[in-house]
């Protein structure tokens, strides 16, 4: 059974490496329009704070009972200061995070109104980092390395995990045998060549193979592309209310449907499953399993406003109503 693994998840060790997000909810109610202009008003409830992107990841995999450790850039300003107060409350996530002065903490804050998204404002500077911080991080990565059990490059397109990057990481990685884990972006997945688990949506693996994926024939056609194009061991590509479909290099593909649930919000959905996939699959699980349990995470946050995490006894709760435990 897939939760046969959870308690392994204790001993892993995840290095996650990406782009460091802030997200701020700002939350209240509306009931009338602005006299200035033909806009609601919010009147404001609740302000709250949360890590996104990579940081996000991070809090998946602790939260799930392994350790973490971040490796991501945040600029000096309030933002930055916010993120790091976050995570210094999280004894199982130790960050390492690189001051950009030159760039401002990527910054999403959404005005959200009797649960539903207004307006979202971000504030960010896309584009590779200085040679420098660059220079800091993979010091860092390169030290880190040799204890964890995998990686996991949590990749939103914001400049700071460009192809030269990866690639080293990808070398180190193997120089010492450990798995890396993409979530990626953009449509060239080249750059990622060398790893060894993409886990796109559907939606991206289409852009980046040039396949409209309509049916499961054009979905075979846009994984072997893929694979092709990256030489990975396994891809892995999210479809929402489809499922997950698992594409190994070498053997049969894996379909999983998807539990029927009510979607509130995907934010963060990619982010807990490829911590739920990696995880499992760096304590033993099958291929399948893997997959099965990431794909039962994916469906519970699904479910929730706001980026979300998991936990192992909401996950074992999920899987048992599921008829897998």
């Amino acid at each position: 059974m897939p939760t046969s693994y959870l308690p392994k998840f204790r001993d892993q060790r995840i290095l996650v490496i990406g782009d460091v997000i802030a997200d701020h909810y700002i939350r209240g109610k509306v009931s009338r329009l602005s006299p200035e202009a033909p806009v609601p008003i919010l009147q404001v409830e609740e302000d709250q704070w949360l890590p996104g992107g990579a940081a996000n990841v991070a809090k998946n995999i602790t939260e799930l009972g392994a350790r973490a450790e971040l490796v991501g850039l945040i600029g000096d300003d309030e933002a930055g200061v916010r993120v790091k107060e976050m995570l210094a409350q999280d004894k199982l996530l130790k960050p390492h995070l690189i001051v950009e002065k030159r760039m401002p903490t990527i910054l999403k804050t959404r005005c959200v109104a009797q649960g539903q998204q207004m307006l979202r404002l971000d504030r960010e500077v896309v584009g590779a980092p200085s040679a420098g911080a660059l220079k800091q991080a993979e010091a860092r990565i390169a030290r880190l390395m040799p204890s964890c059990d995998g990686i996991i490059l949590s990749d939103y397109g914001k400049g700071f995990l460009e192809p030269n990057f990866i690639q080293r990481i990808v070398a180190l990685a193997r120089g010492n045998g450990v798995r890396v884990f993409v979530d990626p972006k953009g449509h060239d997945y080249s750059r990622y060549r060398g790893a060894t688990v993409l886990t796109p949506n559907q939606g991206e693996a289409a852009q980046a193979s040039k396949i409209p994926i309509t049916d499961l024939d054009s979905l075979n056609r846009a994984a072997r592309i893929l694979l092709k194009q990256i030489g990975c061991e396994i891809l892995v590509i999210t479809r929402g209310p489809q499922g997950v479909s698992v594409f190994p290099k070498n053997g049969k593909s894996v379909l999983l449907p998807a539990k029927a649930r009510e979607v509130f919000d995907v934010t963060g959905a990619g982010d807990t499953f490829i911590s739920v996939f990696s995880l499992s699959l760096c304590a033993g699980a099958s291929l399948s399993d893997a997959a099965a349990l990431g794909n039962l995470a994916g469906g519970v946050v699904v479910a929730r406003h706001g980026v979300a995490t998991i936990t192992q006894d909401e996950l074992r709760a999920a899987a048992q109503k599921d008829g897998y435990a």
